[in-house]
């Protein structure tokens, strides 16, 4: 813990220390830089930050909530748990960030080459209900069979998926009268709902009592509530096009971004479904990635703040191993959100 508080306090001292002037040179530089300049250089900084403290804060709310899932207790509890270290991460990012932002903007009031344009820069805070689905499941044995092929494959063309939590997001972003991009970062936590599930299947699958490989014969299977805990971290960008301004501000955009999936369950995977163990059985943290469209409104306040409302259709794409012994499968799928995004943020100037 020693080691993580030091490298904690490095990053803050050095995102603080980047935008100080070293020597004369150094200063006379300072006073030649563009507003445009300046924010990219205080964006970096920023993005540096909640970068750093959104994965770190991810990774050891996805152990709280593992520990929680191994004691036998329930999932919700591990879903709460899991939400703990995330926020306030986010919290800390967000006092890191404003400290950055005073540093940014004194730096331009200091500075009477500041060229001035119709750009803006701005950062917000927003946070989005949705509506879930799993699409395009497949899933097949990482054992093959004598024509070296899977084992056995499984596929389903939708399961339910519900919100464990509204979204939670960061953005920090510049437009000018067309055209506008954004750095992006948000906490998303899903997870499956009691159902039957009807699937296609074919192969052997290996069955426990008896110890022989026998042929797929189900086509449906039940699932409990909550079997799959699905939790990421998404960073990424985005670009839109504002279109013409009527007391609000419409604009249309597409993103893209790299997510941090994690998928825990009681189970050890779909293949074990009635090999409970009540401890954590699978637990799982990969890298793949994400897209979403774009299409809201943007209104503008007083001293320099605005809300906005959006809707974000998107689609994140998961990719594991799951199961025990013989039983062992890959999963793959896609998540399909569909969500609201209600935000407050302000322009620097």
């Amino acid at each position: 813990m020693g080691n993580k508080k030091i490298l904690i306090g490095i990053l803050l001292a050095y995102t603080s220390l980047a935008s100080q002037p070293a020597d004369n040179q150094k200063i006379d530089e300072e006073k030649s830089r563009t507003a445009g300049q300046e924010f990219r250089r205080f964006a970096l900084n920023t993005i540096m930050v909640q970068t750093f403290m959104g994965w770190y804060s991810f990774q050891y709310g996805v152990i709280l909530g593992g520990r929680v899932l191994a004691k036998g207790e329930s999932p919700v509890k591990s879903s709460a748990w899991w939400m703990i270290t995330p926020l306030m991460g986010g919290g800390l990012g967000w006092i890191a960030g404003n400290d950055l932002s005073k540093e940014f903007l004194s730096g331009l009031r200091s500075n009477a080459n500041i060229e001035k344009s119709d750009v803006r820069f701005y950062q917000s805070v927003n946070l989005a209900p949705s509506m879930a689905s799993i699409i395009d499941f497949k899933a097949e044995s990482i054992y093959s069979n004598e024509d070296g092929g899977p084992l056995w494959t499984a596929s389903t063309p939708e399961v339910d998926v519900v919100m464990t939590l509204p979204s939670l997001g960061y953005r920090l972003g510049t437009h000018g009268q067309r055209f506008g991009w954004e750095f992006e970062i948000s906490l998303n936590s899903h997870h499956t709902k009691k159902q039957t599930v009807t699937y296609d299947a074919e192969g052997e699958i290996y069955y426990d009592e008896l110890g022989i490989y026998i042929p797929i014969q189900l086509s449906q299977i039940e699932i409990p509530d909550r079997f799959l805990l699905l939790h990421s971290l998404y960073y990424g960008g985005n670009v839109y096009f504002l279109l013409p301004r009527f007391g609000v501000q419409p604009y249309l955009g597409l993103g893209a971004g790299v997510l941090f999936n994690s998928v825990q369950s009681q189970y050890p995977g779909p293949a074990n479904l009635t090999q409970q163990s009540g401890e954590l059985a699978l637990d799982s943290v990969t890298n793949r990635w994400g897209i979403h469209a774009l299409i809201g409104v943007r209104a503008h306040l007083k001293n320099n703040r605005f809300v906005y409302a959006e809707f974000q259709p998107a689609r994140h794409f998961f990719k594991y191993e799951s199961g025990s012994g013989q039983l062992q499968e890959v999963d793959e799928y896609t998540l399909q959100i569909f969500q609201v995004q209600l935000g407050i943020g302000f322009y620097f100037f």
